[in-house]
């Protein structure tokens, strides 16, 4: 009897989160531009999974007779100054920003949401202390953090990605003890609690996943931002460093022909706008579905 009646509960369990997701779909498919910006982030996706068989050429086949060509039908984007298609190592810049992306704000996510969470919930001193360190990071420049991580770590791809991490480490603490505060409260956590439920068992089964939409809105920004400090940092030689291709690293190169050619600032700059904007507009789309408010 027992388990008939805990497989009809997960089985209620889950109609109720489809038709939450339902409805969630609904409510973000009646905002046409933030749909837009969830299919051209899709689409980066695949570019990034895809590189290698998307770019034409070899990133870094060099070909000296063919430097700094214009676009034409075979290089759609020009060449470099070392001859290397343009459009090539854009698309495999794709990945490398992505991939630096994602793992800086996997690292944000994981640390940051423990130190919220936990501050949140068990409170007093300790959250006090917690915030007030948070607050001290949060008073320094995020990108002026992240330089001097870098700096710290030395250049590459897998150091700039620790540093943007880490730089944005109390966003996602106040984000998630924001989050917390407003639930911890509540009648369904204090009967968790009154059935014997312990503190792990409650964060774990009842605070997070009540907790998770200002969380998915923070890490949608996040990878905007990020991907913004990921190109500054590559800009001014602080990033991924040449050969590896990267847009910022690629518009730092730039820099030295900008009234002689176009193409070496105009691409990377379009690739960085249109995946700056396209994040952007999903996340205002998916934190307006995600408001229970609006419904």
């Amino acid at each position: 009897m027992a388990k008939t009646i805990e497989v009809n509960r997960l089985y209620a369990g889950n109609i109720h989160r489809k038709g939450q997701l339902s409805e969630i779909w609904k409510r973000l498919k009646k905002n046409r531009l933030a749909v837009a910006g969830m299919y051209f982030v899709i689409l980066l996706l695949l570019v990034a999974v895809f590189a290698n068989y998307i770019a034409p050429y070899p990133y870094d086949k060099a070909n000296m007779v063919e430097r700094l060509q214009y676009p034409s039908l075979k290089h759609w984007m020009g060449t470099d100054n070392f001859g290397r298609d343009l459009f090539s190592r854009l698309i495999v810049g794709t990945r490398v920003s992505l991939m630096v992306a994602a793992f800086a704000v996997t690292i944000s996510l994981f640390f940051g949401s423990i130190l919220g969470y936990t501050a949140a919930y068990i409170g007093g001193i300790y959250e006090t202390f917690v915030m007030r360190i948070m607050d001290a990071f949060l008073s320094i420049p995020s990108i002026i953090l992240a330089i001097a991580i870098a700096v710290s770590l030395g250049f590459g791809v897998t150091s700039t990605a620790i540093a943007i991490g880490f730089s944005n480490i109390p966003v996602f603490a106040r984000v998630s003890r924001a989050a917390v505060l407003t639930i911890k409260d509540n009648e369904f956590i204090e009967a968790a609690r009154s059935n014997g439920a312990g503190n792990a068992r409650i964060l774990i089964r009842h605070i997070v996943p009540n907790s998770l939409a200002p969380i998915l809105v923070q890490i949608s920004l996040s990878l905007a931002n990020s991907i913004l400090v990921i190109s500054s940092l590559s800009f001014v030689g602080c990033g991924v460093q040449p050969p590896t291709p990267e847009w910022g690293s690629i518009l730092s190169v730039g820099r030295e022909y900008i009234g002689d050619f176009y193409p070496f600032l105009v691409f990377p700059g379009i690739f960085i706008s249109v995946t700056l904007i396209s994040f952007n507009l999903f996340s205002d789309g998916l934190r307006d579905a995600l408001d229970p408010r609006l419904k």
